[in-house]
């Protein structure tokens, strides 16, 4: 992957992206931003592909404010959310990350710093996060970690 892949993918475009980190006041971001942070802090990008309307993507913002779930978010992850308006706002970066919103939102991708898609939720893993109890959402998050884990173990070895 080229280490570019976010400047050409978010920072060149206007995009609805805003910083989703727990604590944090929203703000925009640009993909520089995002890769810079990622770099800088040793951790994976988690892009969260969403909408303000949706009822699954507001039961997993209050669920990933819960502090077990926030704490092992910012342990690893840099995280951005996308906002997908009514199917109809950055359609080409939902494009370039191969549809994670195919099956529904919340989507999430994890991606290096430089871009390389780890995982996505291509099945609608947390489409269905109002239905979803605080346990499973944790099991889910815990998975996710051990992505980053595994990856960033990876990358000290190159």
């Amino acid at each position: 992957m080229r280490a570019d892949r976010y400047d050409e993918l978010l920072e060149l475009r206007p995009l609805n992206v805003r910083m989703a980190l727990p604590g944090s006041r929203c703000a925009m971001i640009s993909g520089r931003d995002i890769a810079a942070e990622a770099g800088e802090s040793g951790k994976l990008v988690l892009l969260n592909f969403g909408a303000n309307w949706c009822p699954d993507c507001r039961a997993f913002a209050r669920a990933t404010a819960d502090p077990e779930l926030a704490a092992i978010i910012a342990d690893r992850f840099v995280t951005a959310k996308i906002d997908v308006g009514n199917w109809d706002r950055n359609p080409d970066v939902v494009d370039e990350w191969d549809n994670p919103i195919g099956e529904g939102i919340p989507a999430l991708v994890v991606a290096s710093p430089d871009g390389e898609r780890l995982f996505a939720t291509q099945r609608g893993q947390v489409s269905s996060a109002s239905r979803m109890s605080r346990d499973d959402l944790a099991e889910f998050f815990r998975l996710l970690a051990e992505v980053a884990d595994s990856a960033q173990v990876a990358d000290a070895g190159r």
